[in-house]
This record gives C-alpha cells, structure tokens and sequence, in this order.
C-alpha cells in the first residue's frame, strides 16, 4: 500500500500555500493602491490646476465686461456730445444766416442811401448848370445819374464766394 501522510502535514501545506497566496495578494493589492493613490493624487492636481485657470478665466471675463461697459458708456457720453455740438452748430448756422440777411440788408440800404446822395448831389450839380446843356446818357450813367438801378445780391452759402459778390458791389459803388 502506499505512503500515508499524515493529515497535518497535508494542511500545514495547505495553509502555506494559502498564506503565500494571501502574501502575494496582499502586495498586488498594495500595489495597486499606491497606484490609486498616485492617480487621485494627479487628479486632484488637475482638478486644482483647472480650478485655477477656471477662476483666471473668469477674472479676465470680468475684466472684459468691465471694460466693454466702459467703453459703452464712454461711447454713449460721446454720441451725446456729438449731439449737442451737432445743435451749436445748427444754430450757429442759422444766426449766421440772419446775419447774413441783416449784412446784406444793411448793405442794400447803404447802397441806396448813396445812390440817393448822389442823385441829390447830382441834381444840385444840374441846378447849376445851365439849361441849355444836355449831357449824353452814357456821361450820366458813368456819373451815377440812371434812372433807375438795379442790383440784385444773391445769398451764397459758400463764404469766398459771398465776399466776392461784396467786392463786385463795392467796386460797382465806386464806380458810380
């Protein structure tokens, strides 16, 4: 018959195979939790770094907000002066209008005033002359003596164009 073991020898193998075993899954379990360790450790890294540029991006985003309703308001502020100088301008333009018409009246009434003074000057000249003589109609016109002048002044918004009318009548004035 053969070899009996005996019983305990067969368990002591046992329980050493089955501590070995236990040994070598207890240093892979280790090992895989330094491992664990190691990635919670890179994730919570991570997490934190992206926490941060998440709070970078955010402060940026404020500062752009921040900045663009600046630049709006300051863009409101200018359309609003825009405006008002838009309105000085208006009425500027529109007193120099009237003080164009008060400049061109003014100008016409002198004109007449000194086509007057000259009528009158000239008649008094004719009072002295004799009856007799007849002057030409074109010596009287040179001398101011028409019977009637004319003048028509046109109001031109362009300024050079204006003080050369004023000139062109000036000139006629003393022509006359």
């Amino acid at each position: 018959m053969g070899v009996v073991v005996p019983l305990c020898c067969g368990v002591k193998r046992l329980c050493w195979v089955r501590l070995f075993q236990s040994v070598e899954e207890k240093e892979e379990l280790e090992l895989l939790c330094a491992q664990l360790k190691g990635d919670a450790r890179m994730y919570r890294q991570r997490n934190k770094q992206t926490l941060r540029q998440l709070e970078e991006v955010i402060r940026e985003r404020d500062k752009a907000l921040a900045s663009q309703a600046e630049q709006q308001e300051e863009a409101r502020l200018l359309l609003q002066e825009k405006d008002q100088h838009r309105e000085t301008v208006r009425q500027l333009t529109e007193q120099s209008d009237r003080l164009e018409l008060l400049l061109l009246s003014s100008q016409g009434e002198e004109l007449q005033l000194r086509t007057r003074l000259r009528r009158l000057t000239s008649n008094t000249h004719q009072g002295e002359r004799s009856s007799e003589e007849e002057e030409e109609p074109a010596e009287r016109a040179a001398k101011g003596e028409s019977q009637v002048t004319f003048l028509y002044i046109y109001i031109i918004r362009d300024s050079t164009l204006s003080q050369h009318i004023y000139t062109d009548v000036d000139q006629w004035l003393l022509h006359q």
